[in-house]
């Protein structure tokens, strides 16, 4: 169901819902983003892809988009940075880095960030390539990120007192960049 959106398109992937669950292999992304390409018009608005189980299935979505509409920002709304190390597959805390090394991919902003997932004790976890090549940054409220500077990643590393700060002053910079 779309609950009620005027002129929504339901694709039904739940024949595909176990295999895709909080994380997959890369035969099992690559079969998803088949179906998409399939099923989904070429031109769309928002894809809403269910709970937080999911959230590395925008990986195929934004490689689509950037083959269409390239150089873009991609904005992920989220409590934890998803930029996490993952050995096996994609998990949906491990999806950004993939989108931050897509060419097409501008810059990427994880906004929102108030998990200890970016603060000293799950540092190395993060993957770091992406914030030092200056295609990722995480925008955070109340977690202590001074280890960043330490690592010359302070610019990569936006920490806020509350979430009207950290909104405006993003807003300001996105509105200063030159790409959608």
């Amino acid at each position: 169901s779309a609950g009620g959106l005027r002129d929504a398109c339901v694709l039904d992937m739940r024949p595909l819902e176990q295999s895709l669950r909080f994380a997959c292999s890369g035969a099992a992304l690559r079969r998803f983003a088949a179906q998409l390409e399939r099923q989904l018009p070429p031109e769309h608005g928002t894809v809403l892809l269910g709970s937080g189980d999911f959230h590395h299935l925008s990986l195929p979505l934004i490689e689509r988009t950037v083959q269409r509409h390239a150089p873009l920002q991609v904005v992920v709304l989220d409590n934890h940075p998803d930029n996490m190390r993952f050995a096996f597959g994609v998990h949906c805390g491990s999806w950004v880095q993939r989108v931050a090394d897509l060419p097409g991919v501008a810059h990427v902003h994880v906004l929102g960030i108030t998990s200890g997932d970016i603060g000293l004790r799950h540092a190395w976890e993060n993957r770091l390539r992406p914030l030092y090549a200056g295609r990722l940054t995480y925008w955070s409220c109340g977690v202590d990120t001074r280890w960043a500077s330490w690592l010359g990643l302070g610019p990569a590393f936006r920490a806020f007192g509350c979430m009207a700060e950290l909104l405006h002053e993003f807003t300001a910079a996105i509105a200063a960049s030159a790409q959608p």
